[in-house]
């Protein structure tokens, strides 16, 4: 379990000191910890193998018990959480257990749309993602002071970039933490 401060998106930074709480970085061959991670990173490929799919979800609920209590170290309250928005429900299982630890906390997900079945993972560049997720202000954003970001897998960070630019649009104070959590960071 890691924590590091990153730029996003990657490539093109518009946002800096972000927080990004994760498991591993970049899922190895066979005798890696991370090695059952691998099923996240062969998704987006295209190269899903059966037995990744079967070690993937056999250890699920220790990714996201280990996610979890690495989340629960980092932040002491939390005022939102969210997934992306996705075709795909791999982000919700590490959502579900980290909000179980913060009852308190908003799930405001359902406030981000993605008009386009493009996959995010599919789009290279900022300003593609930002015109195919939107965000449903509630007027609660500038009460918030810690907001998690959950997703099963982070890359670019183009996806989380526009969803925090998004909040800020929505008056999210720039002075409060945008954190992401994630089990798997394919950095390159």
């Amino acid at each position: 379990m890691s924590t590091e401060i990153i730029s996003i998106p990657i490539q093109s930074p518009l946002f800096h000191g972000i927080k990004v709480i994760h498991r591993c970085k970049q899922a190895k061959q066979q005798g890696d910890n991370c090695a059952n991670l691998r099923y996240l990173q062969s998704i987006r490929s295209g190269g899903v193998r059966k037995n990744d799919v079967d070690l993937y979800y056999a250890m699920l609920f220790r990714h996201t018990d280990l996610l979890t209590e690495e989340v629960v170290k980092q932040i002491s309250e939390l005022d939102a959480i969210f997934r992306p928005p996705s075709s795909r429900c791999d982000a919700l299982p590490y959502l579900e257990k980290i909000l179980l630890k913060f009852p308190n906390c908003k799930d405001v997900s359902s406030r981000f749309t993605k008009t386009s079945n493009i996959k995010s993972g599919e789009i290279q560049e900022f300003d593609e993602i930002l015109k195919v997720i939107s965000y449903q202000k509630a007027g609660d954003e500038d009460t918030w002071k810690t907001v998690l970001f959950v997703d099963d897998i982070l890359n670019r960070g183009n996806t989380a970039a526009v969803t925090l630019n998004l909040l800020l649009e929505a008056g999210f104070p720039i002075s409060s933490s945008f954190i992401i959590a994630c089990p798997l960071w394919e950095s390159f």
